[in-house]
C-alpha cells in the first residue's frame, strides 16, 4: 500500500544532510509515526518545535496525531486546541480532536468538533480523510474511523 521503508530512509536522510532544518525533522516525525514508530516520531516533532519556535501550525497537528497514535489522548488534547485556534477551518485536526475526545468517552465535546466539520463542509465524511491517516497499522486506521462514525461523522459522502 505505502513504501513506509523508503520513505523513511529518505526523511533520515535529509535530516542527515541538514539537522537543524526543523522542516525535515517534522516531515521525519510524521513517516515514523505512521509507520509505526511514533516515540521516535514524538522526539523528531519535539526537536522540530525546539529549532523553530516560530513553528507553523502543520507541527501542532503532528504533535498531536503522535500522541493519538500512542493513546496518550489527554496530552494530545492542547496541542490540538492550539491547532484549532491558529487554524479554525482545519478539518482535519478538529476529526482528530473530535477521536481523542471520543476516546476518553467526552461524546458530547466530541460531536461538538463533528458538527463545526460539518458545518463547513456538509458533505465531509471519513472518506475524505483516508489519505490524511495512513497508518501502516490497519488496526489504528479504523479505529480512527470508527471514533469518528461514534462522533456523528458519516463513513461515507452524503448523497445530495
Amino acid at each position: 500500500f505505502h513504501a513506509y521503508g523508503r520513505a523513511v530512509n529518505s526523511l533520515r536522510r535529509s535530516v542527515e544532510l541538514n539537522p537543524n532544518n526543523s522542516y525535515f525533522r517534522g516531515w521525519l516525525s510524521m513517516g515514523l509515526n505512521y509507520d509505526d514508530q511514533s516515540e521516535e516520531a514524538l522526539e523528531e516533532i519535539g526537536v522540530a518545535m525546539r529549532l523553530n519556535p516560530h513553528f507553523p501550525p502543520l507541527y501542532l497537528a503532528l504533535h498531536g496525531r503522535i500522541l493519538y497514535s500512542m493513546g496518550r489522548y489527554e496530552e494530545a488534547l492542547p496541542p490540538l486546541q492550539r491547532l484549532a485556534y491558529a487554524m479554525p477551518d482545519y478539518n482535519s485536526g478538529l476529526c482528530l480532536g473530535a477521536a481523542c475526545l471520543v476516546a476518553l468517552n467526552r461524546l458530547p465535546e466530541a460531536r461538538d468538533l463533528v458538527a463545526r466539520v460539518l458545518k463547513m463542509e456538509p458533505a465531509f465524511s471519513v472518506s475524505d480523510l483516508a489519505y490524511s491517516a495512513p497508518y501502516r497499522e490497519g488496526a489504528l486506521r479504523e479505529q480512527y474511523a470508527a471514533r469518528l462514525v461514534e462522533a456523528g461523522l458519516p463513513r461515507d459522502p452524503v448523497a445530495k
